[in-house]
């Protein structure tokens, strides 16, 4: 592990470290970029958010009012086979005097995939992404689709799986077994409140139609999952397990990471439990069609 003191206030510098190249500027930059790198450190790398900041290309580097240093990221791994590259981490807890820099070069494995983020502001295409993926998801929701046994199940399996996805970066194991308790409990109530959603013929063609409140239920979790990682990133974790009391106090992030886990997960299971209840609908009207 290689150790790099710096002067921010008299000096910039460039150090080449293997495909990584480091630069430090003296300028002051607050905003919710730090929050979106660390979040990508533990995503990418295994890195808790709350240990360390993750800086890579820095073209813009800070000291906050609490003397924790932070920067925008812009760098890429070069997908090269069997080669190691360098992530550059910031330790949040170090006590240095304002104006120095100490920072630690770890070694990673560059098959980790491509990270790019060329500046504070880019936080912005994340949240255009997933309006994005909202409203189109909600126009479809309102006109219904066309029906078939593939497009019944692979728009609530896709779900499934991007519940899935944010469920696996949950911060306890615990919390984990009660969220997949609770796809399995609204999977069940899925199959059973299915009676909301439709199957009906228009210009010869079947098409089926799911229950918005079920829909809502989950595209709110899921934005507001995405939306807490950014805002609401964990304390620092230690070897002792997580009391109970941080999940049931509200003024822990943890109470908040539950709430919305268990509720993406509910809704996840009752989207599933819906559309097994649809394709029992499907088959009906295709072995009675009108006319």
């Amino acid at each position: 592990m290689n150790f790099f003191h710096g002067n921010l206030e008299k000096s910039e510098f460039i150090e080449k470290i293997g495909y990584i190249y480091v630069k430090t500027v003296n300028r002051i930059n607050y905003g919710i970029a730090p929050r979106m790198l660390a979040i990508m450190s533990r995503l990418y790398f295994g890195v808790k958010s709350s240990d360390y900041m993750f800086l890579g290309h820095l073209h813009h580097l800070g000291i906050s009012k609490n003397n924790v240093f932070c920067g925008t990221l812009n760098h890429k791994f070069m997908p090269f086979p069997n080669s190691l590259g360098y992530v550059t981490l910031l330790h949040k807890n170090f006590n240095v005097m304002p104006g120095s820099i100490k920072i630690i070069h770890l070694p990673i494995n560059r098959h980790k995939g491509v990270l790019t983020m060329s500046n504070e502001y880019e936080y912005v295409y994340v949240i255009i992404i997933v309006l994005l993926f909202v409203v189109l998801r909600t126009r479809s929701q309102m006109r219904g689709r066309r029906a078939d046994t593939r497009r019944i199940f692979t728009r609530p399996v896709l779900y499934g799986f991007l519940t899935l996805f944010l469920l696996a970066i949950t911060p306890s194991a615990e919390l984990l077994v009660f969220a997949l308790l609770f796809g399995i409990i609204g999977y069940i109530i899925g199959t059973k409140l299915g009676v909301k959603s439709k199957v009906f013929e228009k210009d010869g063609v079947i098409r089926s139609k799911g229950s918005n409140e079920v829909f809502f239920i989950w595209i709110g979790a899921f934005v507001l999952r995405l939306l807490i990682e950014i805002t609401l990133p964990l304390p620092a974790t230690s070897a002792a397990p997580v009391l109970l009391s941080s999940y049931t106090n509200p003024a822990s992030a943890y109470f908040w990471y539950m709430i919305v886990d268990l509720l993406l997960a509910f809704s996840a299971g009752m989207l599933l439990g819906e559309a097994r209840h649809i394709y029992r609908m499907y088959k009906n009207v295709k072995a009675n069609p009108k006319g």
